[in-house]
């Protein structure tokens, strides 16, 4: 296979990153952090420490699982979303509450970053899309029933 221009150039870049000769850029996430930083690694390391710390109700992971499962099972979903998508919507969740000054969380953490957690992770059926339904029409019927 023979490379051409912006290939080539695209194979060219990612070369130079793998050998560590990057035009600048960051290697790993670390590189990109400068000593003159207002954050360090370990202001980050905090903060992560402290979004575990925030509390999380059990009415509040029942309703994720909920929602998680309701993909699973309504009629217009090919492929639903995984457990996983129970765990980062709960993280998600208490990160935000964290970035809100919060220790614990609401349920406008849940309703605000459900369609972020759980569109990706869910697929409907061609019969479905071809009668003009979306992902998202479909995730606020989910989450009326959870309201």
């Amino acid at each position: 296979m023979q490379l051409i221009g912006r290939e080539f150039a695209e194979v060219g870049v990612l070369r130079g990153l793998l050998c560590g000769q990057g035009d600048g850029l960051p290697r790993t996430p670390f590189d990109a952090i400068e000593e003159n930083a207002t954050l360090h690694i370990r202001d980050l390391t905090e903060a992560m420490g402290t979004v575990l710390q925030v509390h999380v109700s059990e009415v509040f992971v029942r309703d994720c699982v909920e929602l998680v499962r309701l993909t699973r099972d309504h009629e217009d979903v090919e492929l639903g979303s995984s457990p996983r998508a129970a765990l980062a919507l709960v993280q998600a969740s208490r990160a935000r509450a964290f970035i809100h000054g919060r220790k614990y969380t609401i349920p406008e953490d849940f309703f605000a970053l459900a369609a972020d957690v759980i569109l990706h992770r869910m697929r409907l059926k061609y019969e479905a899309l071809a009668a003009g339904r979306r992902q998202t029409d479909v995730l606020e019927e989910l989450l009326r029933t959870l309201a």
